[in-house]
């Protein structure tokens, strides 16, 4: 809504495509600074499991937040929440089996 003393207009703002805006950033920023830390790629397949885009992708994130070493930096972590989002993506294609 956009007022002005007396007088009010009713504004709509859409961006289309926006969650594969978000997803291209996310896929640009893990290969710089936030790339060198698992709970970043975790989140990134989260999203994508979230918000059921971009799965194959979000996949191979969800693997590396378990399993990569992040450029000698950190190591990918086995855990509750790794495998979490791992199962998250796993389901978000219902023709997905295994894992």
């Amino acid at each position: 809504m956009l007022q002005w003393e007396k007088q009010r207009v009713a504004l709509k703002i859409e961006v289309p495509n926006s969650l594969q805006l978000y997803v291209d950033q996310m896929r640009k920023d893990l290969l710089g600074w936030p790339g060198f830390n698992y709970q970043n790629w975790q989140n990134a397949a989260q999203f994508c499991a979230d918000n059921k885009i971009n799965l194959d992708e979000a996949l191979v994130w969800a693997e590396k937040a378990i399993n990569e070493p992040f450029r000698n930096a950190a190591q990918g972590r086995k855990d509750f929440a790794t495998l979490k989002t791992k199962a998250a993506v796993l389901r978000g294609d219902g023709t997905r089996r295994g894992g």
